[in-house]
């Protein structure tokens, strides 16, 4: 484990339920409004269920919710509304990675394509964006910037596809990726809530770069959690990525040596790497410091988002984006 990730596990926890204990009242009731959300019937209403029963952090709604309050008022039922279409949007995009991965466990329980099928659950992720749309119909702006957030997550994943067992991918290449599959959506999240919160447009764009460095952060973090983490803790055996032919940035880097890009044009692109061979490459990782050096870059790029913060309103709401900020950071799962 990387030094930077050397934090307790209580500690780590805290810094996430800082911020979620300052909004419990609106989280609690943002999951009323999602159980509401399958209003439907029948089988529909039970595909819809186990999505949103199997809760992730809510990272995306809590961003909504933090940066609304960045004027020291509590969020209003408008802004629960777009939260929950949030939240319905990523839950709708998970449905559709799993598909397209062929994954058959998520947060630890069956995939919904496993239990039902891909058509079913291609279906099931599509009636969730339709209600994020209702939920976002009342505002052409918000509207708009989170159609171009699944607009850009589409090209995002079609760049993926198209890229697979590559290995003349560069960093630029990567983070034009990030930006697109998650980067964007987080500072649109930002942006949200500081357009709810009647902040100036200069704040507003202050909100989204925030956003769009913690994405970016985020992703790092873990594309490197799938060399380092534990299996148990992740829910997904080491380098499950690589082994699907997804090129990440920890690649990249070691790919930077001639002997491993030699290595990763051998085995990656005819397909024939296995878990002994993958160990080889973790221990590279770590052997040549892209592990502690990626992390570090990480930990720079939650800096500056956490920099941009000091131009705004000095409200609890601010030093809780910081907590989440250092959560994303030393995470490990």
């Amino acid at each position: 484990m990387p030094v930077l990730s050397k934090v307790s596990l209580e500690a780590l926890s805290q810094l996430l339920e800082k911020a979620q204990n300052f909004l419990l009242p609106e989280l609690q009731e943002l999951e009323l409004f999602l159980q509401e959300s399958s209003d439907c019937e029948g089988l529909t209403a039970a595909l819809v269920s186990h999505l949103l029963l199997n809760k992730g952090k809510r990272i995306r709604p809590l961003l909504v919710l933090l940066t609304a309050s960045l004027q020291g008022k509590r969020p209003q039922k408008n802004v629960l509304r777009i939260a929950g279409a949030v939240e319905l949007i990523h839950t709708a995009s998970l449905v559709h990675d799993d598909i397209i991965d062929e994954s058959d466990r998520r947060r630890g329980r069956p995939s919904l394509n496993c239990l039902y099928g891909n058509h079913l659950a291609v279906l099931a992720g599509d009636y969730l964006f339709a209600k994020a749309f209702y939920y976002l119909a009342d505002d052409p702006v918000l509207l708009q910037l989170m159609t171009r957030v699944i607009g850009l997550m589409c090209q995002g994943e079609v760049e993926q596809g198209s890229t697979l067992y590559c290995c003349d991918l560069n960093r630029e290449d990567y983070w034009a990726r990030v930006y697109k599959k998650t980067a964007f959506f987080l500072g649109a999240c930002c942006r949200a809530g500081g357009y709810l919160a009647g902040l100036s447009a200069r704040e507003e764009q202050l909100l989204e770069d925030y956003g769009v460095e913690l994405g970016k952060a985020y992703q790092l973090v873990d594309d490197l959690l799938d060399f380092t983490g534990d299996p148990v803790v992740t829910g997904k055996p080491v380098a499950s990525d690589l082994l699907q032919g997804i090129v990440t940035l920890p690649v990249i880097e070691l790919m930077q040596n001639k002997r491993w890009k030699n290595f990763l044009q051998e085995h990656l692109q005819n397909g024939i790497l296995t878990s002994e061979k993958v160990m080889l490459l973790r221990h590279a990782l770590e052997k040549e410091g892209i592990i502690n050096a990626l992390y570090e870059e990480a930990r720079q790029r939650v800096e500056k988002a956490c920099g941009l913060l000091q131009s705004l309103p000095s409200f609890p709401a601010r030093e809780h984006l910081t907590s989440l900020a250092q959560y994303i950071v030393l995470r490990q799962k």
